[in-house]
């Protein structure tokens, strides 16, 4: 049995908070992996650190440079935190980092994660992985998603499993023409982003278990409006960025002129019938691996939301399932810790299956401090 005791960090696009978890990892003999998330904590944003990130793609170079840099000395400090209030020191082998997406432009072969791993490493004396995707972009990929990795090695007991995060991803386990097991994964659609600024339009962070949502009537003109979208016609290897979700979908909401809480249901049902549509479709495929126990995962900040939740049964014709409370906030966490696993081990973390590369691609920028 290997072991590898890792802090996977990451910051979503909806600008909450930085995540992190330290988690143990286990590789047994046989090539099958599990973890233990160990202790966990979201750190939310101080206003001044939502705003520089929020308006960071409208600043010139030397600001952009700056906050990589400055954004690595708060991450340092953060961690920093962390790591002494868990009596941590010592105790960890990697620190694993997402950063926060700026830019994801695959289609010009661009993509900015910022936050200086080499200041984070020097200033927590921790070695540091980070800058995964662009090893992926190199070699054509989309460079996104990375959560379908995870899904295959630590989740690989449910068929589909869908993060609801800023933007909402799903994955599916296949099986190849010899027997070999696989994962297929892509962005459906807008999600917390949107929902997120919806509920600010009435002076709330988010809407609480959508029980605004819920009061609300869904107005079909726009819901087709919103299913019409060019995106839902790309077959996948697909991803979306969030200056895209947020350049797209907010003007046509601003458009319907309906209360907010007609606006936030029909989002939500908008949300809930993309994903059955692509559960439906995968489900077509002759490569995935279906059983008798079918079953979808649901993670991210949107599985708590429990109206969101039960509008995704009503268009999925498969049992869903929500995890521990931990596991579905902290599932990308852990995702980047098994990234940095696999990166220390010089394995492929970033799939080409996934992301339409030209092959699989060993990700991440190791920093020793």
């Amino acid at each position: 049995m290997t072991h590898y005791r890792i802090i996977g960090m990451m910051s979503g696009t909806s600008l909450d908070a930085i995540d992190l978890a330290y988690v143990h990892l286990q590789l047994d003999k046989n090539g099958k992996w599990s973890f233990e998330l160990k202790v966990s904590d979201a750190i939310p944003y101080p206003d001044k650190w939502k705003v520089r990130l929020g308006r960071l793609m409208e600043q010139n170079a030397l600001t952009y440079l700056k906050t990589h840099t400055y954004y690595g000395h708060y991450m340092a400090e953060v961690i920093n935190d962390f790591i002494d209030r868990f009596e941590l020191r010592g105790q960890v082998d990697l620190l694993s980092l997402h950063g926060h997406t700026v830019y994801h432009y695959p289609q010009n072969k661009l993509t900015a994660q910022i936050g200086d791993g080499a200041v984070v490493a020097v200033k927590t004396g921790v070695p540091v992985a980070c800058n995964f995707r662009t090893s992926d972009i190199a070699a054509g990929g989309q460079g996104a998603p990375l959560a379908p990795l995870v899904d295959q090695l630590l989740f690989h007991e449910h068929l589909f499993c869908v993060n609801l995060g800023g933007i909402s991803n799903i994955s599916v386990k296949t099986t190849g023409e010899n027997g070999e097991s696989g994962v297929l994964g892509y962005d459906v659609s807008g999600c917390n982003i949107t929902l997120n600024y919806l509920a600010g339009l009435v002076g709330m962070d988010y809407d609480h278990n959508g029980e605004l949502a819920s009061k609300g009537r869904i107005d079909e003109e726009l819901l087709d409006r919103l299913n019409e979208l060019s995106y839902y016609k790309i077959p996948p290897p697909k991803s979306l960025a969030a200056r895209w979700v947020r350049a797209t979908y907010e003007p046509i909401l601003k458009l319907s002129r309906l209360p907010v809480q007609d606006q936030l249901a029909t989002m939500v049902e908008h949300i809930a019938i993309q994903l059955g549509n692509e559960v439906d479709y995968l489900y077509e495929r002759a490569d995935v691996a279906k059983g008798d126990h079918d079953s979808l995962l649901l993670t991210g900040g949107g599985a708590h939301n429990d109206y969101l939740l039960s509008r995704i049964a009503a268009h999925c014709d498969l049992a869903v399932i929500r995890p521990d409370a931990d596991v579905v906030d902290m599932k990308e966490s852990i995702l980047m810790a098994l990234l940095g696993a696999l990166r220390l081990r010089n394995e492929a973390n970033c799939m080409a299956a996934v992301t339409g590369a030209g092959r699989d691609t060993v990700g991440g920028a190791l920093y020793f401090g």
